[in-house]
């Protein structure tokens, strides 16, 4: 059989239609800016105390993201988790974290498929110990909760961990931040056996030199890239010890830590870039997102970079804005699915303070058409938070005021596709 009746025969075989996103088709950006399709709303969790989101997973085996936050009640504060599937509807729900007169908080997770199973990091507040780390090992449906365990503990206080799975060593990466005594703070890195919870190596990521004390670090986000087989670890920095200017700064890890990358300068100006930059890894390369402000007017902007595998940022040098206007565009956060590209999202503050989004294809440094509003209530938002599929649908999570206090609300936004019909030509 010749060639073109071969080809012939196949693609008679599949027939029709073929969905295929812009970035699998190697075209530049969509000649018309293409915004993302909204699932229905998702009251994830409601009650009567504030609930605010820190963490979502997606887990692959199962087509189903699991949400973590906390439960805030005062003197009392709990880690609570919820599974939701794929299409937006809700599954079981389990408590993470709970004794009666602690509080537990600023709670993040990772999906391990290899154990179908999850890492639920978190900061304890111990009345003899200040500020820890703490961490639980979840089955991907609640079945069973492993005892919590320690990441890191000691006199001083340890706070605002982030964490990311390594699938080629089938372990987990936690990072944090360390206040020590005198306010010096710094950023540390745990590796986290995913078999057992097993501690393996330690590393300290950045800290001030001793000439700098006043020199801060903080607010730490982390990165895989399966490709290298290494984490890009993001974090804010303060060359005094007041909140402003503040600059983006990171470095590059190798698997085992044994290899770390020179302070990578991602955005370094003369406004500052204020709270916890996040990262996401693409196709070999990582995408860093922030919020710039601006003094006169008092403005907040998002702004994006990308950095190569190697630790080099792209051009432009001051990152690309995502999000401008007058006001505050505030808590930008960035997820990658593979067979699209990145979302980043952000709450707008003196609009109507909802949920907005944006995509950026790999391998470009400007955004796709406008911000999109993904709120459809009456609420105020606050932190944002998401995971998404490789096949680009992301589930954002919020915490919304809705009535008389923050509970737990979200959506599946997926991106839009081309359809592109099968010819066959005898």
């Amino acid at each position: 059989m010749n060639k073109t009746r071969k080809l012939a025969s196949i693609l008679a075989l599949g027939l029709a239609v073929v969905l295929l996103p812009f970035s699998q088709r190697g075209q530049a950006h969509p000649a018309t800016p293409q915004t993302p399709i909204l699932g229905p709303h998702i009251d994830i969790w409601l009650d009567d105390v504030d609930n605010y989101a820190t963490g979502v997973a997606y887990n692959n085996l199962h087509d189903e993201y699991l949400v973590v936050w906390n439960n805030d009640r005062g003197a009392t504060s709990d880690i609570y988790a919820r599974r939701v599937r794929s299409d937006g509807t809700l599954s079981s729900n389990f408590t993470i974290a709970h004794s009666p007169g602690y509080r537990y908080y600023e709670a993040d997770v990772a999906y391990s498929p290899t154990h179908d199973e999850y890492l639920v990091v978190y900061t304890f507040d111990s009345p003899t110990t200040g500020s820890d780390i703490w961490a639980r090992r979840v089955a991907w449906d609640g079945s069973w909760i492993k005892p919590e365990f320690a990441i890191r503990q000691e006199a001083d206080n340890q706070h605002s961990p982030a964490i990311a799975y390594n699938s080629q060593f089938d372990e987990y990466l936690v990072v944090y931040q360390n206040t020590w005594i005198g306010d010096l703070q710094d950023i540390a890195a745990q590796r986290v056996r995913a078999s057992d919870g097993a501690l393996e190596s330690w590393c300290n990521i950045a800290t001030a030199p001793p000439s700098s004390p006043d020199e801060k670090r903080i607010y730490p986000d982390v990165a895989y890239n399966a490709a290298r087989n290494e984490y890009l670890i993001v974090y804010a920095y303060q060359a005094t010890s007041t909140y402003d200017p503040g600059d983006v700064y990171g470095k590059i890890s190798s698997a085992d830590m044994g290899g770390l990358s020179d302070e990578i300068h991602i955005c370094d100006t003369s406004v500052s870039q204020l709270w916890r930059p996040h990262v996401a890894a693409g196709p070999d390369e990582y995408l860093v997102v922030w919020a710039n402000r601006f003094a006169n007017p008092i403005l907040d902007d998002v702004y994006a970079r990308r950095v190569s595998w190697s630790g080099i940022p792209q051009d432009p040098v001051d990152g690309f804005p995502v999000a401008e206007g007058m006001g505050y565009q505030m808590n930008p956060t960035v997820a990658y699915g593979a067979a699209y590209g990145y979302l980043i999202t952000w709450h707008d503050a003196p609009t109507n303070w909802h949920t907005y989004g944006r995509y950026v294809l790999p391998g470009h440094d400007a955004a796709v058409g406008v911000g999109v509003e993904l709120s459809d209530t009456e609420s105020f938002d606050t932190l944002v938070e998401m995971a998404c599929a490789p096949t680009g649908t992301c589930l954002v999570v919020t915490s919304a005021f809705l009535s008389t206090n923050y509970d737990i609300v979200g959506r599946i936004v997926s991106p839009h596709r081309v359809y592109l019909p099968l010819v066959v030509h005898n």
